[in-house]
């Protein structure tokens, strides 16, 4: 049972193929049934989400589950949202690039600079 009235967030986790995907649908659509207003994110490269709630999701788009209860004031209280890995992790580089330009960081007594840490980040 979820009590309290503040945020809260679950994380699921473990190996390939332990059912990760499934659990958090399910376990959102519980939450969205509780009455929670609820959001399932992914970040699993396979997009399986979507197949898990019966719906096509864009990676990227935050998309209104339907079929579970509505809140009152008409939004639906289960989303979902399938992120683009690699598009995020190319932002990261973006952002970190920004602020290396504006302070004029390093990377801080390793020699190198935060721009060529950021060519070893694989997505």
């Amino acid at each position: 049972e979820v009590t309290g009235g503040g945020r809260r967030f679950t994380v699921v986790g473990g190996k390939g193929g332990v059912g990760k995907t499934s659990t958090s649908a399910a376990l959102g659509i519980a939450c969205a049934d509780a009455g929670y207003a609820t959001v399932v994110v992914s970040t699993d490269p396979a997009h399986s989400l979507g197949d898990a709630l019966g719906i096509k999701l864009v990676p990227g788009e935050l998309t209104p589950i339907p079929g579970v209860p509505m809140m009152p004031d008409g939004d639906g209280c289960l989303y979902a949202l399938e992120v683009d890995v690699a598009e995020a992790v190319d932002e990261f580089k973006d952002l970190v690039r920004g602020f290396a330009q504006t302070s004029g960081g390093g990377a801080g007594g390793s020699g190198g600079t935060g721009g060529d840490l950021l060519g070893q980040l694989q997505p």
